[in-house]
């Protein structure tokens, strides 16, 4: 380093510690221990670039390069007068750096600043540099070929050297900022995915947050992956549960995420000359959206989003939480919408496209319009069953239960099938040992025009089913073995069966991992009593 002018002898009265980084490629790079140094730093507040922004950028090109600066912050001079401020032990004395090294709070933000200036007049339209990783962006070939020299004789001006190892041009897929780019859109880097899919399993909070953040750098990619990871979490809560324990219901999560990542869909890179829709829904507890574009005849996804509901927000009325998940969707997809020229919201509920209208709306209804109002978008209604994929997001935390064929499966309960022969049937002779439970369905039950029973227009379950629903609702990962009251509410949304509240108390109760998770009861205790003095010994 000395030789090529990266640092050279000191005299400063400060010093820091020398660490050694091993590279991917077996290279070493040498870092500082800046702590200090930086704690007295006056920060730079440069901005990076906005990591979906530079991918959404690249929108609708087909030919793409991507360059790597060779050991970037060592190509930057550092002032004469900040030099002694740098120093670091060795065996042959103090050293300071000529040159900006790795471990400098600031580092980034000059190191970006200096790019943006060197690439002013191309950035964002030919070419985005993010710190040192750049990538070149054309629709065709020779103006790829234009960009690319415009690019390296600018490089080449500023006297910068590439890393010629990782740097590649004129490809129609590349390899940027973990992300698999090319004209059909954008997908997690396969190196990336590979990487997530070996890692072992964690043995501390630490590691979880650890995993967590990981997994999270590609959740756009996963749809309702708020929910599927809460089990994760709430692991990862420092205190919570009574300490770290690694179970086979978290080892599933973790599997899921992972084969989510494996099979994650390539998203569509938004093309802002075209109308941009957005549908959205939520559950008992959770919210749901896609943010999609029309493509030859097909909504294609560009981001997928969702989250859970807080415990405030579980207590909200249906049409609260469905426009709860437009205002949040809003917020949620607000760099895509600013330079839309047509935005469609999808619900499906029905109320919803008339709020937009009311005429003195006040709290927290006003509130929300007023950020809708912000927006030139169009509400427009989308029945349930075509509301798909937004629906299937914010209800995952909820029930996902099908039945294929419900008057055949209720037929198979004996108290059922008796109510249902009785209602076609004035005259059928219903068996003495379930007459009393048939006369007391009766009143509160209807049949659809397929024969199956329904009360209130829900679907009622046999009791051959029940137990999976309940299943469904409280004992998978994704569930977060909620309380008794947040799986009623989430079984009641779809679903419906007699004593229903006493089987999902009963379930709940007799769960082993919840009842693992619960602290120690605690033990009563007996109230202080003052004592009276004693007046002799």
């Amino acid at each position: 380093m000395r030789q090529h002018g990266v640092i050279e002898p000191s005299t400063s009265p400060w010093a820091s510690n020398l660490i050694i980084v091993r590279k991917k490629n077996n290279d070493i790079r040498v870092c500082v221990d800046w702590r200090a140094l930086n704690n007295l730093t006056v920060k730079d507040a440069h901005p990076l670039p906005h990591l979906h922004q530079a991918l959404d950028s690249l929108a609708g090109c087909s030919w793409f390069s991507t360059i790597d600066m060779r050991q970037g912050f060592l190509q930057v001079e550092v002032r004469e007068e900040d030099r002694p401020l740098t120093p670091f032990y060795t065996p042959s004395g103090l050293m300071q750096f000529r040159k900006m090294g790795f471990g400098m709070c600031n580092a980034p933000a000059t190191y970006q600043q200096m790019m943006e200036l060197i690439m002013t007049g191309l950035s964002w339209e030919e070419v985005i540099a993010y710190i040192d990783d750049l990538i070149i962006f054309n629709r065709d070939f020779e103006n790829h070929v234009q960009s690319l020299s415009k690019v390296l004789h600018r490089l080449r001006s500023a006297k910068l050297k590439l890393n010629p190892g990782k740097s590649f041009f004129a490809y129609r897929s590349v390899t940027y900022l973990g992300h698999q780019v090319s004209e059909s859109g954008i997908a997690p880097a396969a190196e990336k995915v590979e990487a997530i899919r070996r890692m072992p399993e964690p043995q501390s909070e630490e590691d979880v947050r650890r995993i967590i953040g990981m997994l999270s750098f590609y959740r756009r990619f996963v749809p309702n992956f708020s929910d599927i990871a809460k089990p994760l979490h709430h692991l990862a809560q420092k205190g919570a549960g009574g300490g770290f324990v690694w179970t086979s219901e978290h080892a599933a999560v973790l599997n899921k995420l992972k084969d989510a990542l494996t099979q994650a869909p390539v998203l569509q890179l938004p093309d802002f000359s075209r109308p941009i829709v957005i549908s959205c829904d939520s559950s008992a507890v959770a919210l749901g959206a896609v943010l999609s574009q029309e493509r030859d005849g097909q909504e294609l996804p560009v981001a997928y989003a969702s989250r859970t509901l807080s415990k405030a927000e579980r207590n909200y009325s249906t049409t609260d939480r469905e426009l709860l998940a437009i205002v949040w969707s809003l917020k949620q997809f607000r760099m895509y919408l600013s330079n839309s020229c047509k935005i469609q919201v999808f619900t499906d509920h029905k109320p919803i496209t008339g709020l937009l209208n009311a005429k003195e709306p006040t709290g927290r209804l006003a509130r929300w319009l007023q950020l809708i109002q912000e927006f030139p978008l169009e509400i427009l209604y989308r029945p349930g069953k075509e509301n798909i994929v937004p629906d299937t997001l914010s209800r995952a935390a909820a029930v996902q239960f099908q039945i294929a064929n419900l008057p055949d499966e209720q037929d198979q309960d004996q108290v059922l099938h008796a109510v249902r022969h009785a209602m076609l049937q004035p005259n059928f002779q219903v068996p003495a040992a379930v007459s009393a439970s048939v006369q007391k369905l009766l009143p509160c039950l209807t049949l659809s025009p397929d024969g199956a029973l329904l009360h209130n227009g829900l679907p009622v379950i046999p009791q051959h089913m029940r137990a999976e629903l309940l299943h469904q609702a409280h004992d998978r990962p994704s569930a977060g073995h909620l309380g008794q009251r947040w799986v009623l509410r989430a079984l009641r949304e779809r679903s419906w069966w007699p004593d229903m509240r006493e089987d999902v108390r009963d379930w709940v109760r007799s769960c082993l991992v919840c009842q693992r998770r619960k602290g120690a009861p605690k033990r009563a205790r007996a109230e202080l009593v003052r004592q009276p003095l004693p007046a002799k010994p």
